[in-house]
């Protein structure tokens, strides 16, 4: 991933950037690498809000958030689960998937 990510930013792709620091911070969850999973999710939670991608940045919020949990950091975790429903109520809207 490290090396998709750097192909990412040379090719200036700002959605498989942000994909590629999510799928880092994952890896560096499964791997008990909790601070370097908060770097990689915080990242990805920053190209994606320059994106319209509401489900993509809800997504990343929530691991976000349970990387918080893991490190017993609740509020950081309560912030970032309330951001990450935000943005899922947007994904609803923008998928058209409202009542």
């Amino acid at each position: 991933y490290e090396a998709a990510r750097a192909q990412a930013r040379r090719a200036g792709d700002r959605g498989l950037i942000a994909a590629t620091a999510m799928n880092l911070g994952i890896i560096a969850t499964i791997r008990g690498e909790l601070p370097r999973a908060l770097s990689f999710y915080r990242r990805a939670v920053a190209d994606l809000r320059t994106l319209d991608r509401p489900g993509d940045l809800a997504a990343a919020l929530n691991n976000l958030g349970l990387a918080y949990v893991s490190m017993q950091r609740l509020d950081d975790a309560e912030a970032a689960y309330r951001e990450a429903a935000d943005a899922g109520d947007n994904a609803s809207t923008w998928y058209g998937l409202t009542a």
